[in-house]
């Protein structure tokens, strides 16, 4: 499938603890300005990421956020675990894609 960027934004986020997850960072990201999320909270799984940037993923269209990671250098690539599970590494870049289920680059 295509993809089309509509917004880039880019932000560093520190002095975080070390154990710190994803959604950590992203709550960090938030406190920086210029990012913003929605999530849904399911007791056993955790945050499941509704919208980024005021960009809802449409459930009816089968449309949802696809996390990305990578160290720079490397090829970025899906996010073994949820906002609240994933343990970003120091100085890895994550992305937020807007996907749509059965997309043909799904892996």
């Amino acid at each position: 499938g295509s993809f089309k960027l509509k917004q880039w934004y880019q932000r560093r986020v520190r002095a975080l603890k070390s154990d710190a997850k994803l959604i950590d960072v992203m709550d960090a990201a938030v406190a920086l300005g210029k990012f913003s999320y929605n999530a849904t909270i399911h007791h056993q799984w955790g945050a499941y990421i509704t919208a980024i940037n005021g960009v809802e993923a449409d459930g009816g269209n089968k449309e949802y956020w696809n996390i990305m990671v990578g160290m720079p250098g490397e090829e970025m690539e899906n996010s073994p675990l949820g906002a609240s599970s994933y343990q970003p590494r120091h100085r890895e870049r994550v992305l937020f894609r807007l996907k749509t289920w059965g997309d043909s680059d799904d892996h």
